[in-house]
């Protein structure tokens, strides 16, 4: 969730031409932290693994043949991006909505 939103932001951010685009870009980037976390905590490559997840999601975004994309996100156990909805991992999106508001 995290990536894809990140991805959106930039993309919405790069359509601005006020300050407020610096503000949407930096927040886009901070959106990354958390699946990089997730990797040096799982002891895996995260510059290679978050590089990968948004290179799905901008895909997933950006091109109609690839929209079954928007689903990957991380593999720690074999350090990998996968399809969450195949592998059913399944995030609680409205949680993760209600902190994003607040």
């Amino acid at each position: 969730v995290e990536a894809a939103l990140s991805i959106y932001l930039e993309n919405f951010a790069t359509s601005l031409s006020s300050r407020e685009q610096l503000a949407i870009a930096d927040f886009a980037k901070s959106l990354l932290v958390i699946p990089k976390t997730l990797a040096i905590n799982a002891a895996k490559d995260s510059a290679d693994l978050v590089a990968k997840l948004r290179a799905y999601h901008n895909s997933s975004q950006t091109k109609k043949e690839h929209v079954h994309l928007k689903n990957c996100g991380l593999d720690l156990y074999e350090g990998q991006v996968r399809d969450n909805k195949k592998a059913a991992v399944f995030e609680p999106a409205i949680s993760k909505i209600k902190s994003l508001k607040f």
